[in-house]
């Protein structure tokens, strides 16, 4: 089947315009399709959605989709507002059942440096990243001295 994988790909984006990422993703990642896809089709949905077991599989053999998909979040964590940035995103694309929650800076962090850690990616990918890490660990004294007096 992965040889004649083209057939499937309509089939796949039909899926993809009914919002069944999911589906999509798995049907993409069983059938080695992951170069025909960018991470907009379903990776940033699921991601939206909280759900990273798919998406995991879909990046473990496609590391263009591992550096745009790292390079897009930690884009999105350099915003004034994470959750400002998707809610645009999710309403141009229509999105549902996205998890709100996860649109702030700590969880949003934490996905990126999995995600780097993961697939062994190079830290320079992840400039937000580092900026806000070196950031916090500048102000940590700060705040303790605060507590301190």
């Amino acid at each position: 089947m992965a040889q004649d994988s083209d057939i499937f790909l309509d089939i796949i984006r039909c899926m993809i315009e009914k919002k069944q990422y999911k589906e999509a993703c798995q049907y993409a990642t069983l059938l080695n399709m992951q170069e025909k896809f960018s991470i907009e089709d379903f990776l940033l949905p699921l991601v939206l959605q909280d759900k990273l077991f798919g998406v995991d599989e879909f990046l473990k053999v496609s590391p263009r989709h591992q550096t745009e998909l790292v390079t897009y979040l930690d884009a999105v964590l350099g915003k004034s507002s994470i959750r400002d940035t998707i809610m645009d995103y999710v309403s141009v694309h229509g999105i549902p059942e996205v998890k709100f929650d996860k649109m702030h800076p700590k969880p949003w962090k934490k996905l990126i440096v999995r995600l780097v850690k993961m697939f062994k990616l190079p830290p320079d990918l992840t400039p937000n990243l580092n900026k806000r890490r070196n950031e916090g660990s500048v102000e940590l004294p700060v705040a303790q001295k605060v507590y301190r007096k």
